[in-house]
C-alpha cells in the first residue's frame, strides 16, 4: 500500500516488483488523494486501505482446517468490501485485494 503523494511511492513499486519477480505473490495499491503517512491515521483514505490490509491478512492467514475449532475460539467481525475503482492504480493487472 502506497500513498500517490509520497516520495517512497516509486520505492514501493521496485519492492513489489522485486517479491513478484522472486515469486513471491504481491499486490500493490496506490492511494491516489494521499499523502505519506495516511495508513491508519483515520483521515482521507485510510480507512480503505486498512480494510485492504486486514483483508489481505485475514486471506494469508486463514486457517485451512478453522471448522474443528468451536465457534467461539473466534471473534467474526463482519468486513465490508469497498470499491476504490476510482482511487486505486492497480499496478501491473495485479489483483486488488478488495476485488475479492
Amino acid at each position: 500500500i502506497n500513498a500517490k503523494h509520497d516520495p517512497l511511492c516509486d520505492h514501493g513499486k521496485l519492492y513489489a516488483q522485486k517479491l513478484r519477480k522472486d515469486g513471491v505473490p504481491a499486490t500493490r495499491s496506490v492511494y491516489r488523494k494521499s499523502l505519506h503517512g495516511f495508513f491508519g491515521s483515520g483521515i482521507g483514505e485510510s480507512t480503505e486501505a486498512l480494510v485492504e490490509a486486514s483483508s489481505a491478512l485475514r486471506n494469508a492467514f486463514s486457517l485451512p482446517n478453522a471448522d474443528i475449532f468451536d465457534e467461539e475460539s473466534f471473534v467474526n467481525v463482519p468486513v465490508e468490501v469497498i470499491s476504490l475503482a476510482e482511487d486505486v492504480i492497480d499496478e501491473e493487472n495485479a489483483t486488488n485485494a478488495l476485488s475479492l
